[in-house]
């Protein structure tokens, strides 16, 4: 008897994983999968570490995957070391987050990390206000009033933002070792994620929109999801 298939969801660092969520669970239904959202596990995990707890918890299953932004990087490092990981579809991933040439410059990043303070609740908000407004910048006014609510609603543990963060600048990925059923979503007005960052990749589309822009059209993006998701379910029962 084959592997149960199953779509993991990650989402992208300071963002509400109900987002993602609620994205995810129609096209899971429609595909007729299981889906588990997966969260950083503890504020004090290596990447390689976080890797190998979500290894360990789906080892009898084949996967599929849907990540944003550092949930793409996690699942891109992870699928390099974990052939039941079939595809993955990724929003706004970079090979590296931080880089001079095709992403944040490392200056830049450091004084981002800078302004976290774990004993300041004020500047931690700040922080993470000052971020969502990257990820949000270039996106539709009423989808950001909406989607700000959600951002404002959240409890947040701060050890683990402020650790996870630092994330972003270690995952570093070779492009030859990515995968053919992989696709990769961009965005025209990402402030993020450079366009010519996308010319690192085979099979990468881009799109109008924001770091978010898969959430301003959901029904359009989810469709893409399925139809990917759906011919790569047929090449493994086939």
């Amino acid at each position: 008897m084959g592997k149960v298939m199953k779509l993991l969801a990650i989402s992208g660092w300071n963002t509400p994983s109900e987002l993602i969520k609620d994205f995810c669970l129609p096209v899971a239904k429609k595909l007729g999968l299981d889906f588990e959202l997966l969260k950083f596990e503890g504020s004090q995990l290596s990447v390689d570490q976080q890797i190998d707890i979500w290894s360990r918890e789906f080892e009898n299953e084949s996967i599929i995957i849907f990540a944003w932004s550092l949930g793409g990087n996690l699942a891109l490092k992870w699928q390099q070391k974990n052939p039941n990981i079939k595809a993955i579809v990724t929003v706004a991933t970079n090979l590296n987050f931080v880089d001079e040439e095709f992403g944040m410059a490392k200056k830049q990043f450091d004084q981002f990390c800078q302004g976290f303070d774990h004993e300041s609740a004020v500047i931690n908000k700040k922080m993470q206000k000052r971020f969502m407004q990257l990820v949000l910048q270039g996106a539709d006014k009423e989808f950001i009033t909406n989607i700000k609510s959600v951002y404002d609603s959240r409890v947040l543990d701060v050890k683990t933002l402020h650790h996870s963060l630092l994330w972003l600048d270690q995952i570093k990925l070779d492009v030859n070792l990515l995968s053919k059923n992989n696709r990769y979503w961009f965005a025209d007005n990402d402030c993020l994620v450079p366009k010519k960052a996308q010319s690192l990749f085979e099979n990468n589309q881009l799109f109008e929109g924001s770091h978010a822009f898969f959430l301003e059209l959901p029904l359009k993006y989810q469709d893409l999801l399925n139809e990917h998701f759906s011919n790569i379910l047929e090449k493994q029962r086939g």
